[in-house]
């Protein structure tokens, strides 16, 4: 039971990081964009 734990827990680390990296890229090209239309 506790191998099935630490592997859903894994997963979920994973997915959050996936997340946040991918909202992080999205944020990262929106700044970017912003900043070439000031330009």
């Amino acid at each position: 039971m506790i191998i099935i734990r630490q592997i859903v827990h894994l997963k979920l680390f994973k997915l959050v990081s996936y997340l946040m990296l991918e909202n992080l890229l999205e944020y990262l090209q929106d700044k970017y964009q912003v900043e070439s239309l000031m330009v």
